[in-house]
């Protein structure tokens, strides 16, 4: 539901959306498409939300990239992970 909700909310705000399947998917799309924001979970198939961050964080490809985690995992420990795995914003 929330990946709908932010694919409709920025298509009518007529940005441009990559998405992928999954954090592998998406490190390949990311390493030669530029791109202004990621938006990611923290839960994902292949990798945790964490390690697409720090992976991305560590790629000078992408290290500039800002991430957004929007997750609906409500633990301060997670939002404190998230943050120190390179996570710009968490909500």
């Amino acid at each position: 539901m929330g990946r709908q909700l932010f694919r409709g909310v920025l298509k009518v705000a007529h940005y441009r959306i990559l998405e992928a399947p999954d954090a592998l998917e998406a490190l390949a799309i990311l390493r030669d498409t530029p791109v202004d924001l990621v938006i990611t979970d923290l839960v994902l198939r292949d990798l945790s939300g964490l390690e697409l961050c720090r992976k991305l964080k560590a790629d000078k490809r992408t290290r500039l990239i800002p991430i957004l985690v929007v997750t609906s995992v409500h633990a301060i420990e997670s939002e404190i992970a998230g943050l120190e795995s390179g996570a710009d914003e968490f909500l």
